[in-house]
């Protein structure tokens, strides 16, 4: 999925794996995030969505999680598509209640 830069291929391998009861991995939905900022359809809305995925029906997010996640935040594609540091805010809060420790350059993304 990462390679082709095709986040709707990782959002189908994701809803695919849930239907068979597969509970996707998180470097599968990294992947996923990943992809969604990359390429020529890049859409920073897509990685957030997929990190609320990740909070309410798992797998547990780890620290690039967060890190891509936040970044994407901040990430606008097109003039017209809105930041989103009110979810940043979230994320990072989520990061800290966990206990995960983010590098500087997420916290500045914030």
């Amino acid at each position: 999925c990462e390679q082709r830069t095709d986040w709707k291929a990782a959002k189908r391998v994701v809803a695919r794996m849930r239907r068979l009861s597969i509970q996707p991995s998180v470097d599968i939905y990294n992947a996923g995030m990943r992809a969604s900022l990359s390429g020529r359809h890049a859409n920073s809305l897509q990685a957030v969505t997929l990190m609320q995925e990740m909070l309410q029906l798992g797998p547990e997010p780890n620290e690039e999680s967060f890190r891509i996640a936040i970044t994407a935040c901040g990430w606008s594609v097109t003039k017209r598509e809105p930041l989103r540091h009110d979810w940043a805010l979230y994320f990072l809060e989520q990061a800290t209640f966990r206990g995960l420790s983010l590098d500087m350059g997420t916290y500045f993304a914030a």
